[in-house]
């Protein structure tokens, strides 16, 4: 995709999944340390239009994700947690956006919207999470579909202090019931198609990448 002022003048390019996560209608587009809204998307001229701004806020996309399991190259136990590492096949669907404010980082306004959805293969790793495990997390109060939604994004987190990456080259989804592993699950995937081994950095230091994720949670103060 091209990415262009109003004037035709060319900003950049992006391609893949992140387009429609980074240049629907309304994000925010930084280009040189400069702000940029983007005015309009064009899947067939494969265009995103954008105008200069100086907004107190940025944007977050919204997404819907669909995970297919194409096969497994490895696997392993940890902890009695059956670990696998593959192909999956990933349908992604930005819904909408929200506007976020830049100092405080709380949520400004919410808006919907449905783009195509994007499909592509690439590697990643997913584990189910016992019974066990979500009874006990019941039992202390805690509410199941967030602190799965949790643990995925502080993983995602986690991982480039292992592998040479950003989060933003990572993507993830939780299940409170997946038919796949028919059990509630997690999954964590390359960002890009075919997959670029990021996730099998994770796979190859399970039990680290996991040390850091449970120090990141709970070194943090919020609730």
């Amino acid at each position: 995709y091209s990415i262009r002022l109003e004037n035709g003048k060319l900003l950049g390019e992006s391609s893949g999944g992140k387009v429609f996560r980074e240049l629907h209608p309304g994000a925010i587009y930084l280009h040189r340390a400069n702000q940029y809204i983007v005015v309009s998307l064009h899947p067939k001229t494969k265009e995103a239009i954008c105008r200069p701004i100086d907004a107190e806020f940025y944007t977050t996309a919204l997404t819907e994700e669909d995970t297919e399991i194409l096969g497994v190259e490895k696997e392993k136990a940890f902890h009695g947690t059956p670990v696998r590492y593959g192909d999956l096949m990933i349908t992604e669907k930005v819904i909408g956006y929200v506007k976020k404010d830049i100092v405080t980082r709380e949520a400004m306004s919410e808006h919907r919207f449905e783009l195509p959805s994007h499909r592509f293969k690439t590697k990643g790793i997913w584990f189910p999470v016992s019974e066990d495990t979500i009874e006990e997390a019941r039992r202390l109060g805690f509410d199941i579909p967030g602190g799965l939604h949790a643990f995925e994004h502080a993983a995602i987190a986690a991982l480039p202090l292992f592998a040479l990456c950003d989060r933003m080259d990572l993507g993830g989804v939780s299940y409170t019931f997946s038919p796949l592993l028919e059990s509630p699950g997690i999954f964590i995937y390359d960002g890009y198609e075919g997959g670029v081994w990021l996730t099998k950095r994770g796979y190859d230091v399970i039990k680290d990448w996991c040390e850091a994720t449970l120090s990141l949670m709970e070194d943090c103060p919020c609730e």
